[in-house]
């Protein structure tokens, strides 16, 4: 309980609303433009507000860890990421409801709207809308949670500084870790005729390797 609050206090509150804000008018952009046309081969619209979504999203994370010199922790950087991520869905569930009421005459009242999906295929999922909400809500929750997640927990990994225990005068080892950093070392190392899978400290081309070691 103790730690979660620690990770709430080095939240930062203000970026992350601002980005959950962004990326949910973004993706109800996309919405408005999906009911306009209500047809089901327009589907892909919603899959462009998404990825909008994961660019601001992308953007966020980057900006944060710059933010905090690329020295914090890596679950802290997560958790930031996932509040962000969990904002803009609530967001755009909710512009995309307001739209929806707005645009869709008797979404609210009526068992059958005025405006449903066109072009649907028979095990679509019906309700007033023949679908179409349903397609909203699916790429709002699902979708937008998934890429921004995904964003959330593979960025941090690589944008972390290499730390600095150092082998110069303390006897450490500067330890190195990340597929990116392997990858180059391999690269310097294969070009200057030293074996680089005999490193002791070398188990699998993403785990950590200690430079030095022959």
């Amino acid at each position: 309980m103790q730690y979660l609050k620690k990770l709430f206090r080095k939240t930062m509150w203000k970026p992350a609303l601002l980005t959950a804000l962004i990326a949910g008018v973004l993706y109800a952009i996309s919405v408005g433009i999906y009911i306009y046309h209500a047809n089901y081969e327009q589907t892909w619209i919603l899959y462009v507000g998404s990825f909008a979504f994961m660019i601001v999203m992308y953007y966020h994370v980057m900006r944060d860890s710059r933010l905090r010199g690329h020295n914090e922790s890596t679950v802290t950087l997560v958790f930031n990421s996932h509040v962000a991520t969990i904002a803009g869905v609530l967001i755009a569930c909710v512009l995309s409801y307001l739209i929806l009421a707005v645009a869709v005459p008797g979404y609210i009242r009526s068992l059958q709207a005025d405006r449903t999906l066109e072009g649907e295929p028979v095990n679509t999922i019906h309700d007033s809308t023949d679908g179409l909400s349903f397609n909203v809500f699916m790429a709002a929750t699902v979708i937008n949670f998934s890429v921004g997640s995904l964003n959330g927990k593979i960025i941090p990994q690589y944008r972390k500084a290499e730390p600095d225990g150092g082998a110069t005068g303390t006897g450490k080892k500067k330890k190195t870790s990340g597929g990116f950093n392997n990858l180059k070392l391999m690269y310097e190392t294969k070009r200057n005729g030293i074996d680089y899978w005999r490193g002791r400290g070398q188990r699998g081309f993403f785990f950590t390797r200690y430079e030095g070691e022959g």
